[in-house]
């Protein structure tokens, strides 16, 4: 997964939804430092952020992925936060 192209989508969600940074690190029971990392494309979620975060927004995980590029396995022998795109993993 491109760290840019999530962060984009993820920040656009929550200008969409008129919240702070502030707001939806509380509402996901993360720090607003993530939530920044998030946006900025510094950092990526991990597994259960990610499902708290599609669940809060009511998107599919496959909004945060290009269509074209959507091939999600977990891949805990690399160290991509559990999940990479078409078996790949940017360290």
């Amino acid at each position: 997964m491109d760290n840019n192209t999530f962060g984009k989508k993820f920040a656009e969600l929550r200008k969409q939804k008129y919240l702070s940074q502030e707001q939806l690190a509380f509402d996901l029971k993360i720090s607003q430092s993530s939530i920044s990392n998030y946006e900025s494309g510094k950092s990526m979620p991990d597994m259960g952020t990610m499902q708290s975060i599609v669940d809060y927004f009511k998107v599919p995980i496959t909004y945060f992925f290009p269509a074209e590029k959507a091939v999600i396995q977990p891949d805990e022998n690399h160290g991509c936060n559990g999940y990479t795109t078409n078996s790949t993993c940017q360290l």
